[in-house]
């Protein structure tokens, strides 16, 4: 009887740890997916403000091939689109407390479906790539912007815009024809260096080309978020929680 009792109580502590431990899982899992759609909110508003900048970095790259020869308008056409996007865009910000404690606390073993596991896992090294994607593009706007510096003299346009400026009237507005008179070589360029004015054309094509590529690497990822929460929710009953 003792053997027997003994026994019983060894197996009610095993179903109680058992349960614990279900129960932490699900609770980690229910975190986890609250990271998730952090994560993929984060992801749209950066995607939004790249789009919303990619057309004048088109224009940009269009235009600036006339404007070093000469060609008023394109200058017009290259700093109207130059002045609307300033470079300031939004950081993407990963959401991944629960899944450093998971890693950290070898609470993965908590997790026993591999399905579950490997897909936590293929998000986790998703995400590293994403940081490191967003670390590219942060260092080729930096060479970009070094490039910009030795070519353009945008302090000089920006002073010509603020005197005529200052002679308009209440209510007068800058017109199209009043940029065109204020472009010229001499004052839009600091240098005539083909080399310099070419490394700069290069540098703002890899720019324009890396937030495109930003873009579409940032919406596979939010696929994967969603897909992932998706799978979560099913494998976990979560739908209606």
């Amino acid at each position: 009887m003792l053997f027997l009792a003994v026994f019983l109580g060894f197996v009610a502590e095993n179903i109680r740890e058992g349960q614990a431990e279900k129960n932490r899982e699900h609770e980690y899992i229910e975190s986890l997916v609250n990271d998730l759609k952090k994560d993929t909110a984060n992801a749209q508003i950066v995607i939004a403000d790249f789009q919303k900048f990619a057309p004048f970095m088109d224009s940009m790259s269009n235009s600036f091939p006339s404007m070093v020869s000469g060609d008023t308008s394109t200058m017009y056409v290259y700093f109207r689109n130059s002045g609307k996007f300033s470079g300031d865009f939004e950081d993407f910000h990963l959401m991944d407390a629960t899944m450093q404690q998971l890693k950290n606390s070898g609470s993965l073993r908590l997790i026993r479906n591999k399905k579950v596991v490997d897909s936590i896992l293929a998000y986790d090294n998703s995400s590293k790539d994403a940081l490191q994607q967003e670390d590219w593009v942060d260092k080729v706007f930096e060479k970009y912007g070094d490039r910009k510096s030795e070519c353009i003299d945008v302090i000089k346009i920006q002073d010509l815009l603020k005197k005529r400026k200052a002679g308009l009237k209440p209510g007068e507005k800058i017109e199209k024809e009043d940029m065109q008179k204020i472009m010229s070589l001499q004052n839009v360029l600091t240098t005539n260096d083909r080399s310099k004015l070419n490394s700069y054309y290069i540098s703002l094509g890899t720019w324009n080309a890396n937030c495109k590529g930003w873009i579409v690497y940032l919406k596979d990822f939010k696929q994967q978020g969603t897909r992932l929460i998706s799978f979560l929710q099913k494998e976990y009953h979560l739908e209606n929680e």
